[in-house]
């Protein structure tokens, strides 16, 4: 049996689920179960990432796609559409996949060169609306492309034949092979792309998925759909699960509610909830490297346009009450962008995330 757990997770200000988190492996679950029934804390909006990026979408597309490289159980880089892990050339500019022949896409169409090609050049355009195009500043022309001055068609990605990619950067990206892991680098079947323009990824049907599983019953605006095992995906027997149900559950109460009635396998809950379940065998904290801010209106004539008033804000707002007494799900209070336990400065071996940090601390007096 499955086991099921109430999870809080904490980065900083972050709460996130575990098992479909960013760079988490595909859930591989042996048990004598076959479905596993998982919430989400917002709405589906598409499954296009070169139109939308959110948590839900790459929750989705982590379970349904896969990109050049994945990230097994020991969270380590390993070979997914490409066969391997490649080292780069040409002082670290260059790098050359080779693709699976056997990898096909959940309509039978064969995964190529042109399906990376033809995703990355719409995600990095002018005109894609992801919000992600920053991400591919480094490959070769990409910070021009996206800012209107190059065509997409001079982006460093080169379909070689039908199973070999070649990505040229600009400058060497020794991070690359994580970077690679990420949804915003997965491929497109081009075939589909062309067959629905605009329209593709707006429903689960005008889509194909060369994943572990295929995403079904999402018409677009509804807040429930169900992944099922693709019987095209190249390492369909090492996948334990028949099917994983989703469904939207944005209040905490409403999910700890339906994880009692074991109509979810893995609840997030937040606040009251939380502050609720703290002894709760089945309460599991699990860390993930993200910060939550706030963005504010700095438009000319806009009172937050004043940076003293900004900085009052800062210290007037007290993070540790906020994380403790109100969210109540193990964050932490974030002193920087930078998760502390993300990394270590290669140069002075000591942990990024607390390197350097904000001097701006809870100070009333000070900020009235």
């Amino acid at each position: 049996m499955l086991m099921k757990k109430l999870t809080t997770i904490s980065c900083l200000l972050l709460v996130l689920s575990s098992l479909t988190a960013c760079g988490q492996a595909h859930a591989n679950v042996t048990t004598t179960r076959k479905t596993l029934h998982l919430m989400q804390d917002s709405e589906l909006t598409s499954l296009d990432t070169s139109n939308t990026a959110t948590l839900t979408q790459w929750n989705v597309l982590q379970q349904s796609m896969e990109g050049l490289y994945r990230m097994n159980a020991q969270n380590k880089v390993v070979g997914a559409m490409a066969t391997k892990v490649v080292k780069p050339t040409n002082h670290g500019k260059t790098y050359t996949f080779h693709l699976r022949r056997n990898a096909k896409w959940s309509n039978g169409h064969t995964v190529t060169a042109k399906d990376f090609v033809t995703a990355w050049q719409r995600s990095v355009s002018a005109t894609s609306t992801s919000g992600y195009s920053y991400i591919y500043e480094g490959i070769k022309n990409a910070a021009q492309i996206s800012a209107g001055h190059k065509s997409v068609k001079s982006l460093g990605v080169t379909a070689v034949n039908k199973h070999t990619l070649k990505v040229t950067l600009s400058h060497a990206m020794p991070y690359l092979s994580k970077m690679l892991t990420m949804p915003a680098f997965f491929p497109q079947d081009h075939q589909v792309v062309s067959k629905y323009g605009k329209d593709y990824g707006t429903t689960s049907t005008k889509m194909a998925y060369n994943g572990p599983f295929a995403v079904k019953g999402w018409n677009g605006t509804n807040d429930s759909w169900n992944l099922l095992k693709n019987t095209y995906y190249y390492d369909k027997s090492d996948i334990k699960l028949n099917k994983i149900t989703m469904q939207v559950v944005k209040d905490s109460t409403t999910a700890h509610n339906l994880f009692s009635q074991n109509k979810l396998d893995d609840a997030t809950v937040t606040g009251v909830t939380a502050q609720g379940v703290q002894n709760d065998s089945h309460l599991k904290h699990v860390s993930k490297a993200g910060t939550y801010y706030l963005r504010l209106n700095m438009q000319k004539n806009r009172a937050l346009n004043n940076q003293y008033l900004r900085q009052a804000l800062n210290l007037v707002l007290n993070k540790k009450t906020l994380t403790k007494n109100i969210l109540s799900d193990g964050s932490t209070p974030a002193y920087n962008y930078v998760t502390p336990g993300l990394t270590t400065d290669p140069t002075t071996g000591k942990d990024f995330g607390t390197e350097t940090q904000s001097t701006y601390r809870h100070n009333a007096t000070q900020c009235c």
